[in-house]
């Protein structure tokens, strides 16, 4: 039952990216009609680490995966981690909750057992 609540996730997370983050992106060609985009399902083999939590954008475009192994950035092509091995002040991988304070340009993480953090 636990996997299947996990496939969901992924699967959720994935259908979001598809249908909303190529057309959202200022990363992207904004002058590009939303047909013209291609939804491409983004997995483990592009980067994205496995066990999805929480999806938000901010407003600078990028797309963020709070996961069971970081915080993933990504940007229209590749993902970036962020986890306790790479970045200070994370001492704790696993990320359960994400929002993205438009007005104040502030990404929000809640991270298991730890609480919140910016």
């Amino acid at each position: 039952m636990h996997n299947l609540k996990i496939a969901g996730r992924v699967w959720l997370a994935l259908l979001f990216v598809s249908l909303v983050y190529a057309p959202a992106t200022k990363a992207e060609d904004s002058s590009k009609d939303v047909k013209q985009f291609i939804p491409r399902i983004l997995t483990v083999n592009d980067g994205l680490p496995p066990g999805v939590e929480a999806i938000a954008q901010t407003q600078d475009g990028y797309m963020w995966f709070a996961t069971q192994e970081g915080l993933a950035r990504f940007d229209g092509a590749r993902f970036k981690t962020f986890d306790k091995n790479n970045t200070p002040g994370i001492d704790q991988n696993y990320m359960t909750a994400l929002l993205a304070d438009q007005s104040r340009g502030i990404l929000w993480i809640g991270i298991y057992g730890k609480g919140l953090t910016r």
